[in-house]
């Protein structure tokens, strides 16, 4: 390209470009932009002042359980927290630390942790160890009276004949014995069973294992029992299975409930020895209220001799009882208590259902 053509195309630009006017800058429109940024920044940082503050706020209310959960850890040094001090739940039994006897009359201990029973059983059997000092020291009636309060009615009778034969049905000497436990031992043949325990002058244990109706907690049956040889399982199903093949085949031989009762305690012997000292038995030839009993005390049904199984046996009171529970083969289960007699262990007490 020569050097005229060049400033020919020059001079031609030039020309086209000097008409074009030339913007003047439009300062309101940069000022109202001006306005918009700073107030966009003010904006912004307010927000970050708040984000800011917030996070700085949530660590300091997050501190207290990060300090408890260093506590829990091993080595920390924040201090443990005590044992929860509330009471226990109503029914509830545990076994208190070890204190002096209380003084005589004043309110039983405690019950020793055990398996569950039902509330309404544990306050009965408690109602009736407290309430009988008292009933003794006012006579029979009172006796009578609280013995009817909290016992089912159809043992009611069996159990006023040793009040009246001149010894406790509650097992404890009145005078001697201190504060009472009471120690739940779970449920047998819709039983609840309850070991309540103390010791006597010279220290020896002395044991009441106590049957109640589950549904009611009325109670159904009260054997003594000291803590002598231990009676084993298989001792406690042998007795019990012995006085009913004794008992059911009297009865089958024309018995009444009475007179089969009477040939065994007073044919000692008859089956195998022991159970003609059968507390249980005992109760039952000094009841005076024979006539009053509507049921069979020991089949525990007003008619009929149905066969009885052992069906299982648990040894309770520090080895001081067999809880024994016998099927018949028509009715409701049977729980027996056998203990230590003089000859061996023997039933110290039945317990039905409503018969």
């Amino acid at each position: 390209m020569s050097t005229d053509f060049e400033r020919e195309v020059s001079a031609a630009f030039h020309h086209a470009a000097d008409p074009l006017p030339v913007p003047r800058p439009d300062l309101d429109a940069i000022r109202r932009a001006g306005r918009r940024r700073r107030v966009t920044s003010f904006t912004v940082a307010a927000l970050a002042a708040a984000v800011l503050a917030g996070g700085a706020a949530a660590a300091v209310l997050h501190l207290p359980s990060a300090t408890s959960r260093a506590a829990g850890r091993p080595g920390a040094s924040a201090r443990p927290r005590p044992p929860a001090t509330s009471p226990p739940a109503p029914g509830a039994s545990p076994r208190p630390p070890a204190t002096s006897p209380p003084a005589p009359g004043a309110s039983p201990r405690p019950s020793a942790t055990g398996p569950a029973v039902p509330a309404a059983a544990m306050a009965d059997v408690r109602a009736f160890y407290s309430g009988y000092p008292a009933a003794a020291r006012q006579g029979q009636a009172a006796v009578d009276a609280l013995i009817r309060s909290y016992a089912a009615g159809w043992y009611a009778p069996i159990l006023q004949a040793p009040a009246q034969s001149g010894y406790p049905p509650d097992c404890f000497d009145v005078a001697a014995h201190g504060g009472l436990d009471y120690a739940p031992a779970g449920l047998a043949g819709g039983q609840a069973i309850i070991a309540v325990s103390s010791s006597d002058a010279s220290g020896q244990a002395l044991y009441a294992v106590v049957t109640a109706d589950q549904a009611t907690g009325k109670i159904t049956g009260i054997a003594c029992a000291t803590g002598g040889a231990p009676v084993t399982a298989t001792g406690a199903r042998d007795s019990a299975s012995g006085l009913y093949q004794a008992y059911l085949t009297l009865r089958r031989q024309g018995d009444s409930p009475r007179e089969a009762v009477a040939h065994i305690v007073g044919a000692p012997g008859y089956s195998g020895g022991p159970e003609s000292e059968s507390p249980y038995l005992g109760q039952l030839q000094r009841a005076a209220a024979w006539p009053v009993l509507t049921y069979d005390p020991l089949l525990c049904t007003p008619a009929g001799l149905p066969n009885v199984s052992v069906t299982a046996a648990t040894v309770v009171a520090d080895g001081s009882a067999g809880v024994v529970e016998l099927t018949p083969s028509t009715g409701l289960p049977i729980v027996t208590v056998v203990v230590l007699g003089a000859q061996g262990w023997a039933v110290a007490s039945v317990a039905c259902h409503q018969p």
